[in-house]
C-alpha cells in the first residue's frame, strides 16, 4: 500500500489545464485503470479457459454427469459382459 501511495505522490510539476490537477494524478488514474482492465481480463480468459476444459472433458465423455452419486470420471478398459451391469 505505500508503494501505491508514493506512486500516487508523485509530481510531475506541470497542471493539466482541463482540471487544474498535477498530471501525475492523471498519470496514477491511468494506471489504476490498466492494471484493473488487465486484472479483470485475466480473470475472464482464466473462467472461459476452464469452462471450454470442462466442456471438452464432457463432449468426450471423460466425465459422465447423468448418474445417481452425481458427476464422476468415466470409467476406462473393457466392460463387464454379465446383464447387470452397474451391480457385477
Amino acid at each position: 500500500m505505500a508503494h501505491v501511495l508514493e506512486y500516487a505522490n508523485r509530481r510531475v510539476n506541470q497542471s493539466d489545464p482541463l482540471f487544474g490537477r498535477d498530471l501525475g494524478f492523471l498519470l496514477f488514474v491511468a494506471a489504476v485503470l490498466a492494471g484493473r482492465s488487465l486484472y479483470t481480463w485475466s480473470h475472464r480468459a482464466g473462467g472461459g479457459t476452464l469452462i471450454m476444459v470442462g466442456g471438452g472433458y464432457v463432449l468426450q465423455r471423460s466425465l459422465v454427469l447423468t448418474g445417481r452419486a452425481g458427476p464422476r470420471l468415466a470409467r476406462r478398459g473393457p466392460r463387464p459382459t454379465c446383464s447387470a451391469w452397474p451391480r457385477c
